[in-house]
């Protein structure tokens, strides 16, 4: 079993002078160009195909460190030492883009990785893209969407049937131009809580970008899950307990799958405001002053979406625009300011039991894309499922995209530091139980189902644990489904493995799926 630890940033060691030098302010530092050196840290794959002309498949695969610039960096699977940097770009010209996620998907079932990649300008696209070996060219993009406005975008949501693209408004200034002159993405975000959030729905089997839907401000770093609920027709069994229920009518099915609806469902770690961002400077640390912004795990859900990218599509037909006159009103009228956010909404909840649905307003005039073609877009609503402070979330890799998952497996965060214990979140129950430890500050937890296991939790959970008066670091072994302690493995004496963000497990033997 190999444990890879690939985060090189410090805490300990950071300045705090400098901003950019501040833990955060490193995950955002970008190359405009394919550097000879440069701190790739945020997130590692095993087995990621690469294009090889010299293999006799055309392909071989590798162990990936990624961040969220276009940026790749491959490793020796056994010595972990860096083999090179390069970029999607340089796999297919076609995958062009300065952003994109730390966080791809996989699809077991189509055998494809999923991303994006975001290119900066006048006007913003953002360009889906999938790697797959299956296909003559290895990559290509399934849809591009053009607009205004582009979010910083940490992850995004994939089910069986689409792609979601999560857009907060913390916009890029000048549509991402000052990355040019200062090569600091954090220099060119700004939070605009006044400005509705959007969701970008982009249908897999039609590739092509179907549906918005809008809600009120919020702020995300990572989804845990999504899947697809059909509505009429006959859903999956595993549709939410009563408790949950949306309280919409299904629609009827006239005679076969081909009328059924689409709910889409998607769980995340939400905030009102990307502050925290502004809290890892290591002289707040030091002093003592950090002032974390607590996270909850809420469950979005994007209804009738086959109804709505039909009304949607009747909307844009009906305008009958011309193509400039939609371009000249999307590039240079500014949105109009959302309403605020009603103010039960942006209060934490108090207890974990208590769950509850929220409903955002009406969305103001014109879209996100400045069309100005509707005054309204459909709501995304969500409920509360979990108490305070979960982040860094993972499930079992079984049940990606299914919605008859339960658990979610977290850091805890709180005023004083992010990362303070583990916890595993009831995400059906909105209840969670937690391993924490004095003086001990865990890091990301991973999942190792056990080889045969049935169950969702019948798994370990693994953690790399600083414990703060032995100055060294162990690995942290629970059982899954008690979330108890099941042993610790101690590295030497005075050994510590710095803070980082994401992990994963492999085993020597065959390896994990990626």
């Amino acid at each position: 079993m190999i444990i890879i630890s690939h985060v090189k940033i410090n805490l300990l060691t950071a300045q705090s002078g400098d901003p950019c030098k501040s833990f955060f302010k490193k995950f955002f530092t970008i190359s405009l160009a394919v550097p000879t050196e440069f701190n790739v840290n945020v997130a590692v794959t095993p087995h990621f195909p690469r294009r090889d002309p010299t293999a006799a498949s055309g392909w071989r695969n590798v162990l990936l460190a990624k961040t969220d610039a276009n940026i790749l960096q491959e490793l020796d699977p056994t010595t972990l030492q860096p083999k090179g940097y390069t970029t999607y770009t340089a796999w297919n010209p076609q995958l062009s883009g300065i952003m994109t996620s730390a966080h791809e998907h996989f699809d077991t079932n189509t055998g494809e990785y999923i991303n994006f990649l975001q290119e900066p300008g006048p006007v913003i696209r953002t360009r889906v893209f999938t790697i797959n070996p299956a296909l003559a060219a290895g990559g290509e993009v399934v849809c591009t969407i053009v607009t205004r406005l582009a979010s910083y975008m940490h992850s995004f949501a994939v089910t069986d049937k689409y792609i979601v693209l999560i857009a907060c408004p913390y916009y890029w200034t000048m549509g991402g131009i000052p990355i040019v002159f200062t090569q600091q993405v954090a220099s060119a975000l700004e939070w605009h809580g006044h400005l509705p959030v959007s969701f970008y729905v982009i249908d897999r089997a039609t590739r092509r970008h179907v549906a918005t839907y809008q809600g009120d401000s919020f702020f995300v770093f990572h989804i845990i899950n999504s899947f697809d609920l059909a509505r009429g027709g006959g859903g999956p069994s595993t549709a939410p307990p009563a408790s949950f229920s949306s309280g919409a009518t299904p629609a009827a099915a006239t005679g076969g799958s081909h009328n059924e609806d689409d709910d889409i469902v998607i769980d995340l770690c939400a905030y009102r405001t990307p502050n925290n961002i502004q809290e890892m400077y290591l002289d707040k640390f030091r002093t003592g002053t950090t002032n974390f912004e607590a996270s909850h795990v809420r469950r979005y859900t994007l209804r009738n979406v086959r109804q709505v990218a039909q009304d949607q599509s009747s909307m844009l037909a009906a305008a009958g625009r011309s193509w400039w006159q939609t371009m000249a009103g999307w590039l240079w009228t500014a949105p109009t300011p959302a309403p605020a956010p009603a103010a039960a909404a942006a209060a934490p909840a108090r207890h974990a039991s208590k769950l509850r649905r929220k409903s955002s307003r009406p969305a103001s005039a014109g879209g996100p894309d400045g069309s100005g073609i509707t005054n309204t877009y459909p709501r995304a609503t969500y409920e509360i499922r979990s108490g305070l402070g979960p982040e860094m979330p993972v499930i079992h890799p079984a049940y990606a995209r299914r919605a008859s998952y339960r658990y979610a497996f977290c850091v805890l965060a709180s005023s004083r530091m992010p990362f303070e214990a583990l916890a595993k979140v009831d995400v059906v129950a909105g209840t969670q139980i937690e391993w924490r430890s004095n003086g001990c500050f865990p890091s990301e937890p991973v999942v190792v189902p056990r080889p045969g296991g049935v169950d969702e939790d019948d798994a370990c959970i693994l953690s790399v644990v600083l414990d703060g008066a032995a100055r060294a670091s162990f690995v942290l072994v629970l059982d899954a489904r008690t979330f108890t302690e099941i042993g610790r493995a101690s590295f030497q004496i005075g050994g510590v493995v710095p803070f980082g963000f994401h992990g994963t497990f492999t085993d020597q033997l065959g390896g994990s799926d990626p």
